[in-house]
C-alpha cells in the first residue's frame, strides 16, 4: 500500500510529547481526512493537534476534496449533456 509506505517514512517526525506517531496512526489520520474531504467537508475540522498527524489529515482531506470536486464536475457535465 503506497499510502502506508509514505506514511511510515514521513511519520518519523517527533511530536511535542517526544514520541513519533506510528504507521497506523498516520493511516488513520489520512483516511479520516480523506473521508471528510470526500463528503465535501471543509478543512477547518481537523481533530488532530500534533503536527505530523495534522499534516496527514490535511493531505487526506486534500485528496478527498479533490475527488469530491471531480465527482461533482462530472455529474454537472453529465446533466448538461
Amino acid at each position: 500500500m503506497q499510502i502506508a509506505l509514505q506514511c511510515y517514512s514521513r511519520c518519523n517526525v517527533t511530536r511535542s510529547n517526544g514520541m513519533s506517531p506510528d504507521r497506523e496512526q498516520c493511516e488513520k489520520a489520512y483516511n479520516q481526512g480523506c473521508m471528510w474531504g470526500m463528503s465535501g467537508g471543509d478543512s477547518n475540522r481537523c481533530p488532530y493537534t500534533d503536527a505530523p498527524l495534522t499534516q496527514w489529515w490535511f493531505d487526506g482531506w486534500q485528496a478527498g476534496i479533490d475527488a469530491w470536486h471531480d465527482r461533482n464536475l462530472q455529474q454537472k457535465n453529465a446533466k448538461q449533456a
